[in-house]
């Protein structure tokens, strides 16, 4: 027995020997030609918290790099924690539009002068001479705090000034109690509780208020190991968080994890939209909107809201396996499709770049490939789109107006 035994062993580990070997190769092969991305694309300490009121950190200066899409972007902020972009040209300023919004109105992964808000300042500058736009947009954050900062940037803001919220995707089927991000050792990150069932992959997962510092000590230290080894320890809470946490220490599990995720959404037998619509959870969304909107309307303010969809709605592939061949969805865009109703009961005034964005992306695409926020393109693309609509919210002044501020 023994005999038979040995050979076996030996055998065995060979096998191992020459899949573990073998898996090498892979992975550094994968390596050269397709990285994983960095964990924390964010720099360091950009957001900060003050008395419930997320921003970025006053004269925050930094990098964005997830070394795939985008590479040493910069972000400038000014001592208010609003994101620097053009100062308009051409003409004094009389009319501030302050434009609230997450990530994708922030600009993740673009330089200052690359964001949406920052491109629709050019167009202004033609369109509507005298706006000077101010970009308040933060990452990681929801309708329930862009509430919040309204209420900040009304201090400043005179009659005839402007509010534009960019609502993403995930700020319409957030449940507003929900917290799923919080900033730990300065970094933007998950918490530590497990996140509402969603069909939306780990890193796109919607986030809701952000609660500040964490003392969970277990996050506390995978963020301390990640600094020293730039290894990414998952939470271990369930197989998609595992997943996801090893597609970013991994080449190969990078390039295989988002495929294995298509087949799941193409084969997936329901998905969580019509839990989330039976609970409101939109409707009360648009209430906080609505309560914006009255609340700037009753300082002279015109209020307007971007709809800002996912990826998922825009590409065609994804499109097909998120929404299960097509079974999951009565429109293929499915945000106008449960957000224009809302609009028009809520009387808000409702801006939508899908159709734009879809027609573009078939030619180049408007979304990073790994990240999903939009690129370039795509922030020129909703630039262009908000800019032709705006026009009864930004109305032409008939006589040179007298400056109010001056830019900087």
């Amino acid at each position: 027995m023994t005999g038979r035994l040995c050979p076996f062993l030996l055998n065995a580990g060979l096998v191992a020997a020459s899949l573990g070997v073998g898996l090498a190769v892979i992975e550094a092969t994968a390596w050269i030609i397709h990285p994983p991305p960095r964990s924390y694309s964010i720099p360091r300490d950009m957001l900060t918290q003050a008395s419930g009121v997320w921003t970025v950190t006053p004269d925050f200066r930094g990098v964005m790099d997830n070394r795939i899409d985008f590479r040493g972007k910069t972000v400038n902020a000014d001592s208010r924690g609003v994101r620097r972009g053009p100062a308009a040209v051409g003409t004094p300023v009389y009319r501030r539009l302050f434009v609230l919004g997450d990530s994708q109105t922030f600009g993740h992964g673009l330089n200052d002068d690359e964001t949406w808000p920052a491109r629709l300042q050019g167009l202004l500058d033609i369109e509507r001479p005298g706006t000077q736009v101010e970009n308040w947009g933060v990452p990681g954050i929801n309708v329930d705090q862009y509430a919040e900062r309204l209420k900040r940037l009304l201090v400043a803001a005179k009659a005839g000034d402007a509010v534009l919220v960019g609502v993403s995707w995930n700020d319409l089927i957030t449940p507003q109690t929900r917290q799923a991000m919080s900033i730990v050792e300065g970094y933007l990150v998950n918490a530590p509780t497990k996140p509402q069932e969603t069909a939306f992959p780990a890193e796109q997962v919607p986030a809701a208020v952000p609660t500040g510092a964490t003392t969970d000590p277990a996050t506390a230290a995978r963020v301390r190991l990640y600094d020293y080894t730039g290894v990414v320890i998952p939470p271990f809470q369930d197989l998609q968080q595992f997943a996801e946490a090893l597609a970013l220490n991994s080449a190969l599990a990078s390039f295989l994890v988002p495929r294995l995720r298509a087949l799941w959404h193409r084969w997936r037998p329901k998905t969580p939209f019509p839990e989330l619509l039976a609970a409101q959870v939109p409707d009360a969304n648009f209430w906080l909107l609505f309560n914006m909107k009255e609340e700037a309307k009753a300082r002279g303010i015109a209020f307007a809201v971007v709809l800002l969809p996912e990826r998922y709605f825009i590409d065609d592939a994804m499109y097909h396996a998120y929404s299960g061949g097509g079974r999951f969805f009565p429109e293929r865009n499915y945000m106008g499709y449960i957000a224009q109703p809302l609009c028009r009961s809520f009387d808000i005034s409702c801006i939508d770049p899908f159709e734009a964005l879809v027609e573009h992306h078939r030619r180049e695409p408007v979304t990073f490939h790994v990240d999903g926020h939009y690129n370039p393109a795509g922030a020129a693309v909703i630039a262009a789109v908000v800019a032709r609509d705006i026009r009864s919210l930004l109305p032409r002044r008939s006589t040179p107006p007298s400056p109010r501020w001056c830019c900087s």
